[in-house]
C-alpha cells in the first residue's frame, strides 16, 4: 500500500555509488542502537526557519562508499522540480577521519560511519507571502 506524499513536504534522498538509496519519505523509525540497519538510513533531525529560508539537519548512516554520492530533492509546493546533483564522497570520508568522540559513554559512540549534515532550502516568495514550510507529521 502506498501513501500519498503531501506537496508541502520537501522530499530529499541520496543514492550511493553502489546504487543503494535512502530518502526522507521512506517512513519507519529510528534504528535501534543494538542492531545494525539493513540499508542506508536517512532521518530528519531538528530544523527551523523563516523569512524565505529553512534549514534541516539530516542523519545519514552509513558513510557512503567511495565514488559519487547523488543528492536528490523535490518540493512541489515550492515549485522545485526533481533535482539531482552529484558530489565526490571522498570529502565526506576525509571529514569522517577528522571526527572525534566527545562523549565516550554515549550509546553508539564507538559505532563508525555515522554522519550529520545540514540541508538548507531557500525560496524567495514570489507574492511576498511566506514560503511553504516543510511537512511535519504528527
Amino acid at each position: 500500500m502506498s501513501r500519498e506524499i503531501p506537496d508541502e513536504m520537501l522530499r530529499f534522498g541520496v543514492e550511493f555509488a553502489d546504487g543503494r538509496r535512502a530518502t526522507n519519505t521512506g517512513g519507519g523509525g529510528y534504528p535501534s542502537p543494538d542492531t545494525e540497519p539493513l540499508g542506508p538510513v536517512l532521518h530528519a533531525g531538528g530544523g527551523g526557519g523563516g523569512g524565505g529560508r529553512w534549514h534541516q539537519v539530516m542523519f545519514l548512516w552509513p558513510l557512503p562508499p567511495p565514488g559519487r554520492l547523488a543528492l536528490v530533492c523535490e518540493w512541489p509546493a515550492a515549485e522545485i522540480a526533481l533535482t539531482r546533483t552529484e558530489i565526490d564522497a571522498g570529502a565526506i570520508h576525509e571529514a569522517a577521519q577528522r571526527a572525534q568522540v566527545i562523549f565516550e559513554d554515549h550509546p553508539g559512540a564507538d559505532a563508525p560511519g555515522s554522519s550529520w549534515s545540514t540541508l538548507t532550502a531557500t525560496r524567495a516568495p514570489e507574492s511576498g507571502g511566506p514560503p511553504p514550510q516543510p511537512y511535519a507529521s504528527d
